[in-house]
C-alpha cells in the first residue's frame, strides 16, 4: 500500500513523540518542595532560678532579689521552609522559625527602694536540617529531623535597656507527621525544639547579653507543597 502523504505521517509521528515526552515530564515529581506551619510557641528553662542565683552587683545587704518570673505560656509562632528530596526517605531542608515573644519580670530591693522591671524576649532562627520520612500508611508518613539552627534573640526591658542581638548556633531537633491528601499537597503537624538559647542571667555590666538562657519549642500545623 502506497502512502499518499508521507510528510503528514512523519509530522504525526513527531507530534505523538513530543506529546508522550511532555506527558512523561508532567508525571515526573520534582524533588523540591516548600511549606509553612503556624501554631503554639513555648519556652522552658529555670529563669527565676537564674535570676536568684546570679551574683549580686553590690553588697547583698544593699541588693536583694524579691521575685522573678517568666511567662512560659504558649504564644503564636510559625515557620516557613523549602526542601530537596534526595530519596523518598531522606531530604535536606532550609527553614525560618519565629518563636514569638516572651515576657519576663523581676523585682529587686536596691539601696534606697524596690524597683520592678519587665523584660521582652523575641526569638527566631534559621535552620538547616536532614529530614527522614517513614511511610506508615498509603498517604500517611512520620518524620524526624536533626540539624543546626542559627538563633537570634532580642531583649529589651521597661528600664530602658535594649541588649544587642544575640546569635548562636544550636542543635535543632523535631518530629512530625504528614498526610498526603492530594498528589502535590500534604497536611503537616510538626514539633521542633532548640535548647540553650541566650546566656545564663547575670547582673554583670560587662556582659549585656546575659539576660537568660531558655529552651524554645514550636508545635505547628500547616501545608507542604510538592513541585
Amino acid at each position: 500500500m502506497k502512502l499518499r502523504n508521507p510528510s503528514l505521517l512523519r509530522t504525526s509521528v513527531v507530534a505523538a513523540g513530543l506529546l508522550l515526552t511532555a506527558t512523561a515530564f508532567a508525571q515526573q515529581k520534582s524533588p523540591f518542595y516548600a511549606g509553612f506551619g503556624v501554631g503554639a510557641a513555648m519556652t522552658d528553662g529555670d529563669y527565676s532560678g537564674q535570676v536568684f542565683s546570679a551574683t549580686p552587683p553590690v553588697d547583698p545587704l544593699l541588693f536583694r532579689v524579691n521575685s522573678a518570673s517568666l511567662n512560659n505560656g504558649s504564644r503564636f509562632g510559625g515557620r516557613i521552609y523549602a526542601g530537596y528530596q534526595f530519596t523518598p526517605q531522606l531530604a535536606a531542608e532550609l527553614g525560618y522559625t519565629d518563636f514569638g515573644s516572651r515576657r519576663s519580670s523581676y523585682e529587686v530591693f536596691g539601696s534606697t527602694a524596690n524597683y520592678f522591671v519587665r523584660g521582652d524576649f523575641k526569638a527566631s532562627g534559621v535552620s538547616l536540617d536532614l529530614v527522614g520520612r517513614l511511610p506508615v500508611a498509603k498517604d500517611l508518613s512520620l518524620n524526624a529531623r536533626v540539624g543546626v539552627m542559627e538563633t537570634s534573640l532580642k531583649y529589651s526591658d521597661s528600664d530602658g535597656f535594649s541588649a544587642p542581638n544575640t546569635r548562636q548556633a544550636r542543635l535543632h531537633l523535631g518530629v512530625g507527621a504528614a498526610w498526603q491528601f492530594a498528589p502535590n499537597m500534604a497536611a503537616t503537624l510538626d514539633y521542633q525544639r532548640v535548647n540553650g538559647v541566650g546566656k545564663t542571667f547575670a547582673w554583670t555590666a560587662t556582659d549585656t547579653k546575659a539576660n537568660g538562657r531558655l529552651n524554645y519549642n514550636l508545635i505547628s500545623a500547616g501545608l507542604r507543597f510538592d513541585f
